[in-house]
């Protein structure tokens, strides 16, 4: 598998776990700015490199939590460091870290 075969697989499942956390009431709030003034999705990027430059992220993701957005940083093995360095809130958004073991690209009969 190459590199950026990897990279594409990652971002699939971030994408998968997006779709799959938020639901219309999760986004009514958003709209209305009750949890933030910043939408979700811009907090999401601007974090998010400085998360997977840390060992052991593998990705970022916008889920949901208690009915309202929040944002997971997905990692293969939680640790007692990443929960010290990781917040639990970012612009008035949960943070929640998310053991998902490795994850490992299937390889691509079309290489």
């Amino acid at each position: 598998m190459t590199r950026s075969g990897s990279i594409l697989f990652i971002a699939t499942i971030a994408i998968a776990l997006m779709i799959a956390g938020c639901d219309d009431e999760a986004a009514d709030d958003r709209s209305k700015g009750t949890v933030s003034d910043r939408a979700i999705e811009d907090v999401l990027a601007e974090d998010t490199p400085r998360w997977m430059s840390m060992p052991g992220v593998i990705g970022t993701a916008i889920g949901e939590s208690e009915g309202r957005p929040c944002i997971r940083i997905l990692v293969a093995e939680r640790t007692t460091e990443m929960g010290r360095a990781i917040p639990t809130e970012v612009d008035g958004y949960t943070v929640e870290i998310t053991e998902t073991g490795q994850i490992k690209a299937l390889e691509d009969s079309t290489d």
